[in-house]
């Protein structure tokens, strides 16, 4: 981390704050995480006064950036108890953290991590480490929400107080270094080589995919694709995170780091929010190229597109009503307008007649037909039997957890794994009947133009 000067955070005295986090390490807690002022920034200005890329980041529509830095603990799970076990794990590790706050409104501790596509899913190489299910309890964690920013300081189970001296003085200079105006500027386009060209494999499972669906086998099942770049030098991550950021600002952004890979992506879709008892999902299917004004109107009159955004808000009523004293679900979606694709969007609200846990949640609704098809165990069947590879993460639930059970998890689309190697893009295509395998092709190639742009490369 840097080493910059002390001085005012926030209208706060550096010293003042240093002084002030020494003494919450000497109250007595083993497990505690104290909470000082720093500048609202957005999350590229962050990443500019740091240094270092993140090993967690998050950026929502809704105004919420956090950037995580090491790792305080880690929760990890496998198997197909892995939801069950890592909200165990994650309401152990956070009800034994002791908050302090420099001053009122400090954000809640947070844990960031996901889940694989299913178990097993991240057994490739390229996935070591990321496993069925990983969270994480940053070291230092920054936010910024309402207007308002904070740095935070967990401490190590056993961490001498020297240690936590020199993390505090480190913390507090960070604090200082944060310009709002100091955006880190992505640089300009690299090159990269395509190391396969699996077009014509892509195409057959297109083929394939709409045999079933015509064939009445299935109802719709999504066929996702990867494809892996090779480049002259390691990927900058800063970089690649800095122009997700600045390129997709309707999306969420979020990366997650571990030995030395890193999956990054900036999707358009929620899957599950929980914030005390409200209830909150979107059901995000069919979808259009956006090649002029009449796009998003031609969508919402595309009776293909319509019965496959109708599959998906069936599916989240259905599991997400028995839980629930209410749940308002509009009779007619709308159009979310990204950069080059639009699609089609029916926001869920409920009320949970229990305070169920947000993992308990994503645990029911993924994976939802909006990623996988339906009906649900024949599709994922299907795609067990025809994709070459396995998912890892992408289409995965991913996000944030709190101590209360809230949390705001996406599904990981527009996504990518950054190695020493280089990367590997994925994306996919809902089939449906009448879905044709030309028109589908063309669709996923461009939604990898979100990931391709932000590493500088040609568009496939």
């Amino acid at each position: 981390m840097i080493s910059a000067p002390a001085s005012s955070v926030r209208g706060v005295d550096g010293r003042t704050a240093e002084r002030w986090l020494r003494a919450a390490a000497r109250a007595g807690d083993d497990a505690a995480l104290a909470w000082i002022p720093a500048p609202p920034a957005p999350l590229s200005a962050v990443l500019s006064a740091f240094g270092e890329p993140p090993d967690v980041a998050w950026r929502d529509p809704a105004g919420l950036a956090c950037a995580g830095f090491g790792e305080s603990a880690v929760v990890t799970a496998a198997g197909a108890a892995r939801f069950a076990e890592v909200e165990r794990a994650v309401s152990a590790e956070l009800g034994r953290l002791v908050c302090r706050a420099f001053t009122d409104g400090a954000p809640p501790a947070r844990v960031f991590g996901g889940f694989a596509f299913r178990p097993g899913a991240a057994a490739p190489p390229s996935w070591t480490g990321y496993g069925d299910a990983r969270f994480v309890l940053p070291r230092v964690t920054y936010v910024a929400s309402g207007g308002r920013g904070w740095l935070g300081l967990a401490r190590r189970d056993g961490e001498p107080l020297s240690d936590w001296d020199t993390a505090a003085e480190r913390l507090v200079s960070l604090a200082a270094a944060i310009d709002p105006s100091a955006a880190l500027e992505p640089p300009g386009p690299r090159g990269g080589r395509e190391l396969d060209s699996p077009d014509e494999d892509l195409v057959r499972r297109l083929q394939a995919a709409c045999a079933a669906t015509d064939g009445g086998e299935l109802d719709k099942v999504v066929v996702a694709h990867r494809l892996r770049l090779g480049v002259e030098a390691r990927p900058d991550v800063n970089a690649v995170l800095a122009r997700l950021l600045a390129e997709n600002p309707s999306a969420t952004v979020f990366a997650f780091h571990h030995g030395g890979r890193r999956f990054l992506g900036a999707t358009p879709e929620r899957l599950i929010a929980r914030q005390g008892r409200a209830v909150m999902a979107e059901a995000l299917a069919g979808s259009a190229v956006r090649d002029g004004a009449s796009a998003p109107e031609a969508l919402l009159l595309s009776d293909k597109d319509l019965i496959e955004h109708g599959f998906v808000v069936r599916d989240l009523a259905e599991k997400l009503t028995p839980l629930c004293d209410a749940v308002d679900v509009p009779r007619v979606p709308v159009v979310r307008e990204l950069r080059e694709v639009v699609h089609l969007l029916t926001p869920i609200r409920g009320r949970l007649a229990r305070p169920w846990h947000v993992l308990r949640l994503v645990e029911r609704v993924h994976p939802t037909p909006a990623v996988g098809g339906t009906p649900t165990a024949a599709a994922l069947a299907w795609l067990e039997r025809n994709e070459p590879s396995p998912r890892g993460w992408y289409a995965s639930p991913v996000g944030w957890v709190d101590g209360s059970g809230d949390g705001d998890f996406v599904v990981a689309l527009r996504s990518g794994l950054l190695t020493d190697e280089g990367a590997e893009l994925w994306a996919g295509a809902g089939i449906v009947a009448g879905s044709e395998p030309a028109a589908e092709a063309a669709e996923i190639r461009l939604k990898l133009g979100t990931f391709l742009s932000a590493l500088g490369a040609a568009r496939p």
